[in-house]
């Protein structure tokens, strides 16, 4: 066995270069890919001294064989929908590409080339007139996060000595684009035009501000009609196996200070418990807004409850066409018009404690919130009387 005593790293032209001595000789070889002198002392390391390095030896495996047992340590902490975004992404475009790769030998320039070779893959958007547009700045920046995390724990495990991904210097500017809101009177012609089966659902999202999973996940136990309050607790994910088969996930609200009260606004009260007595006890999960489904190889119907996806949206759309309204709006966007509209009239501690915004401060945890004095305020800021009094007593 060869035995390497000695080495050092020098630039020539645009490429870095090693220099070692093997059984007294001299010996020298470029570094592909390698961009500083950091990166080309790195393979200096772990190619050539490797044996004298024996940490960094460990590293010398395939990316594919690390990646996926670091998605598969990692599943306890990431929400289901989080994970099946990662494990979508590693599938899709970052194993394609690096798989092969040694993970002891990727550098800052593979990262580069890996960034420019998504900024121009084409999107899978079917035949649709999307389909010649290439992946977006945000889905490239989607894909180094992964990959940064990816090499921050192989830092943790000693199978590298630096993690090549540095998010400052890779990813692509994202032109900021302002999202389009709901005014007052927009959401008023979308009240008026949407099919009556799903008006208490759009008309909750509005009177309380929720995200779309927040709205699904809601249960009767949710609503306190006493305390004029809405207890959100959950968020509802719909998840497709690889047989195909969806499976719906309750999981925690997006962040810590989703698990939030919300003013019962007394329209959507009404709204609700016209709601509830139309549906008498459909379902023994105690959902608020549920669809008919046949069981798996069966023929007997069941009850579950809406998810964000299907057909919530494509009644979103069409409905959005009959009113008239912008495009641009989307089901979110009935969240941003509710923030919009609220903050001009309410105190900030309030706003951001009831749409979960942020982590509560100290001034938030000693500002104590009676929903019945705001639930008046609310209701009365965010509806219009005639369509409230032409739809809320209409039987679903």
């Amino acid at each position: 066995m060869a035995v390497v005593t000695s080495g050092y790293v020098l630039k020539r032209g645009n490429s870095w270069y090693v220099y070692y001595r093997e059984d007294g000789k001299k010996r020298g070889k470029v570094v592909k890919g390698a961009r500083n002198k950091t990166e080309a002392e790195r393979y200096l390391k772990m190619e050539i001294l490797g044996n004298n390095v024996a940490h960094l030896h460990r590293g010398n495996m395939k990316f594919v064989e690390y990646a996926y047992k670091w998605l598969d340590r990692k599943e306890p902490y990431l929400k289901p929908s989080v994970y099946d975004r990662y494990l979508l992404n590693l599938r899709k475009h970052i194993i394609p590409f690096l798989g092969p790769k040694k993970l002891n030998s990727i550098f800052s320039g593979h990262v580069r080339d890996f960034v420019k070779h998504l900024s121009q893959k084409k999107s899978d958007a079917g035949h649709s007139a999307e389909s010649n547009k290439v992946l977006s700045p945000k889905t490239v920046n989607n894909n180094l996060m992964i990959l940064s995390s990816l090499f921050s724990d192989a830092v943790d495990d000693r199978l590298i000595d630096e993690n090549p991904v540095k998010l400052r210097k890779h990813r692509l500017d994202v032109e900021k684009k302002e999202c389009d809101y709901f005014s007052k009177d927009d959401m008023h012609k979308f009240l008026e035009n949407v099919d009556t089966r799903y008006y208490p659902f759009f008309f909750l999202l509005w009177n309380a501000g929720l995200r779309l999973n927040e709205g699904t996940a809601l249960r009767w136990s949710s609503i306190s009609f006493e305390d004029k309050l809405i207890r959100i607790e959950k968020s509802i994910y719909r998840r497709y196996g690889v047989d195909g088969i969806p499976e719906i996930i309750e999981t925690k609200p997006k962040s810590s200070a989703g698990l939030r009260v919300v003013p019962l606004t007394p329209q959507l009260e009404t709204v609700l418990m016209n709601l509830k007595c139309m549906n008498s006890i459909r379902s023994i999960n105690g959902y608020i807004f549920e669809r008919k489904t046949e069981r798996s190889n069966s023929n007997e119907s069941c009850s579950e409850p809406l998810v964000a996806d299907g057909i919530i949206r494509s009644v979103f759309r069409r409905t959005l066409n009959q009113a008239g309204l912008r495009d641009s709006l989307s089901p979110h966007s009935i969240r941003h018009g509710f923030v919009t509209l609220v903050r001009q009239h309410f105190p900030e501690w309030f706003v951001k404690r009831i749409v979960g915004h942020y982590t509560p401060d100290t001034t938030d945890l000693y500002t104590h919130i009676n929903m019945k004095d705001y639930a008046m305020q609310l209701g009365d800021l965010l509806n219009v009387d005639s369509v409230y009094d032409k739809k809320a007593h209409t039987a679903y």
